[in-house]
């Protein structure tokens, strides 16, 4: 089975994950750290810090898996998938806070992206804006059929309107 939590990103590049639903018993097979960005093209790759929450987390470096257009926030960008494995930063009993650090985030204060609305002041949706990441947990239970089976698809959609994703092949 799997778990998943996530954390907005947004003006900040970072965040707390809380990850909760994982039974007791329950053994860790995989871990995946997923974020986007919009990004100036081409989406490349870098070095993220992720690790179990108030503690130093370990360096990571990224994976684009997948492009598409981004969602009207800043016309001159893209939308990028990024990916790495983190099964190593899991705690014992799989459940718990997970902290990331260093997204890519023009703005890292948490204040309003739009330059005229109230209380805000620019530089509005410079890039590259953080969105967001999740974490994606695979595991087993002694409960779950041996049969079971997990489907993962992968891939940066866009929400609406017309468009076009390139996926690429996953290193991890």
């Amino acid at each position: 089975d799997h778990a998943v939590a996530g954390v907005g990103t947004r003006n900040s590049g970072q965040g707390v994950i809380r990850l909760r639903g994982v039974p007791p018993g329950s053994t860790l097979l995989t871990a995946f750290l997923i974020w986007g960005e919009i990004a100036a093209p081409p989406a490349a790759g870098y070095t993220v810090n992720f690790g179990p929450d108030c503690a130093v987390g370990a360096n990571f470096n990224s994976a684009v898996y997948g492009t598409t257009t981004q969602p009207c926030w800043n016309g001159q960008g893209i939308y990028a998938g990024h990916i790495i494995n983190v099964t190593g930063q899991i705690v014992a009993g799989i459940n718990g806070d997970y902290r990331i650090r260093g997204l890519k985030s023009a703005i890292t204060n948490n204040r309003c992206p739009w330059p005229d609305g109230p209380g805000c002041a620019g530089p509005g949706n410079a890039l590259p804006l953080s969105e967001g990441a999740s974490l994606v947990v695979v595991y087993s239970n002694p409960c779950i059929p041996r049969a079971a089976q997990l489907y993962i698809n992968l891939g940066p959609r866009q929400f609406s309107g017309p468009h076009s994703a390139t996926h690429f092949a996953l290193p991890v």
